[in-house]
């Protein structure tokens, strides 16, 4: 099984980097892409280190997949 790092937030200031599986596309349509670069913006990064306590995480712990630099899995 082929694996990817991605950064797991597991609690309020708890963001760990973890190897996890690399997904696959679903559905017609979908793509994979490789991310080369990325960044966190300051909402979020409060939300993580727990500055903004207004937020909710869904039960497990979240990847941060959202925002995409530029490249393509080939």
């Amino acid at each position: 099984m082929d694996t990817m790092p991605a950064a797991v937030l597991h609690d309020f200031d708890d963001l760990r980097l973890e190897r996890v599986p690399v997904p696959e596309p679903a559905d017609f349509g979908d793509v994979l892409v490789r991310i080369r670069a990325c960044g966190v913006c300051a909402t979020d990064y409060k939300a993580i280190r727990g500055i903004r306590r207004n937020v909710r995480f869904p039960a497990g712990s979240i990847q941060f997949t959202q925002d995409v630099a530029s490249g393509r899995k080939e």
